[in-house]
């Protein structure tokens, strides 16, 4: 683990092959990120006997996810499809499983099929055009928290201001339990300080070609926080 234990980094692995997916893993951990996203929607080949052994070394520090094309993602299968594979990938034992809370809103017996031991769900949702009202963001926070484990709410920044009305969710939410920032040039500065206020960890790239805009390479964000 990353010697700053305060302000953790995931970073997110958007791999297209396995070999590049083993890479990619190492350089990330190599370069101080506490734990690794790894996006299954972008990967062209699902060995899990592979991957399980790519990973093998690294499980306890990996988040896995699938997202659907809807959410900003690029698997091209079917819902059940999608269901399938992350309940396969769910019992290689990661610490943890990110699912979007409409999909549990659609197919509510989803969160049981993902809870294994030792591994934690968290419930994501996302805007990708702006962020809505205090009032809005506190209702999609208490959905979240009563179907998973910790509560993920990212949207994109309009304004500067923006900044502030998504980090005033970590007033009201249970400490540690929620992961909120913006995306966009103008909601770095939540991407960085959300640590801060209570996030378990924030999102890095691996490098300058992240998978959302705003996204700071790994190598950059550890140098700010080190520098805090």
């Amino acid at each position: 683990m990353s010697p700053n234990k305060k302000n953790k980094i995931c970073t997110v692995i958007n791999a297209s092959t396995l070999q590049v997916l083993q890479s990619d893993v190492k350089k990330a951990l190599a370069f101080g990120s506490d734990y690794v996203e790894i996006r299954f929607d972008y990967l062209h080949e699902f060995d899990l006997d592979k991957i399980g052994h790519i990973l093998s070394n690294s499980l306890h520090r990996c988040v896995f996810t699938c997202r659907k094309q809807a959410e900003g993602g690029k698997f091209i299968g079917t819902e059940n499809e999608r269901i399938k594979l992350l309940k396969k990938l769910s019992l290689q034992g990661p610490a943890f499983i990110d699912i979007e809370l409409s999909t549990l809103k659609e197919k509510p017996e989803t969160a049981k099929v993902l809870r294994v031991e030792n591994t934690s769900l968290i419930v994501s949702w996302h805007d990708f055009s702006k962020t809505p009202s205090f009032n809005k963001l506190s209702e999609v926070y208490k959905e979240e928290v009563l179907l998973g484990d910790f509560a993920k709410i990212v949207t994109f920044a309009k304004v500067f201001s923006d900044n502030a009305k998504i980090l005033s969710l970590y007033k009201t939410a249970n400490n540690g339990k929620l992961i909120s920032f913006c995306m966009g040039d103008r909601g770095i500065i939540s991407r960085i300080l959300c640590t801060t206020m209570g996030s378990p960890f924030t999102y890095a790239a691996l490098d300058d070609n992240g998978t959302a805009p705003g996204q700071i390479p790994i190598k950059e964000l550890r140098r700010i926080y080190d520098v805090i």
